[in-house]
């Protein structure tokens, strides 16, 4: 347990340094990315969880039915994930998004490959899904994904619920963690962005 715990650190330390971006990088400025911690007592743990909330907003100028067809297409994925983690979908295609079904992927972090694969465990169109993960590097991992409609806009709003594997030493990997997951999620609104302005100035 111990040395598991240590090697997530030196993981993350070495994430840290690989996957570095300059300082005048927009993915390096965090405006609409949020982070609380809490320890919540998860029903099938005994132990209480130090459970850390990441939530994010993005609004963009277009139909939320429109954006919603975005993420329903589980393609998108690779597009708006950082090409540094190696993404890809194991999952053959095509990929009916739906409750129940699961999607499993392959990436490379600090140069070894390892699957995560997660189920989506509630699809509803256009204003909400949920995907949880079934197996992957988490403890625990919930991601929400909520649409709604503002004055013409569509927001985009993310809230993942996630715990760290092998507590309590491993949340002296926390800071690092942190960081990237703001550095993966803001790499993730700007692809996101550049996709929808790219298709208006395609018209």
């Amino acid at each position: 347990m111990l040395a598991g715990a240590l090697m997530s650190v030196c993981q993350c330390l070495a994430l840290r340094f690989r996957y570095r971006l300059p300082p005048s990088s927009p993915y390096c400025q965090f405006p609409g990315i949020g982070h609380t911690t809490s320890m919540q007592q998860a029903p099938w743990s005994a132990i209480p969880l130090m459970m850390h909330t990441l939530t994010t907003s993005i609004s963009l100028p277009f139909a939320r039915e429109q954006v919603f067809a975005f993420f329903a297409d589980a393609t998108n994925l690779e597009r708006i994930t950082p090409p540094e983690l190696g993404f890809t979908i194991v999952t053959p295609g095509p990929i009916q998004l739906s409750a129940g079904a699961c999607i499993e992927y392959r990436l490379h972090l600090f140069g070894i490959p390892f699957s995560w694969c997660t189920e989506i465990q509630r699809w509803n169109p256009p204003e909400e899904f949920v995907d949880v993960q079934r197996r992957g590097p988490y403890k625990y991992w919930v991601h929400v994904h909520r649409f709604r409609e503002e004055q013409g806009a569509t927001i985009i709003e993310d809230e993942v619920q996630y715990a760290l594997p092998y507590a309590p030493l491993g949340e002296l990997a926390y800071p690092l963690v942190r960081l990237q997951l703001h550095r993966i999620f803001r790499y993730r609104q700007h692809a996101i962005r550049a996709y929808f302005c790219a298709g208006t100035r395609q018209h």
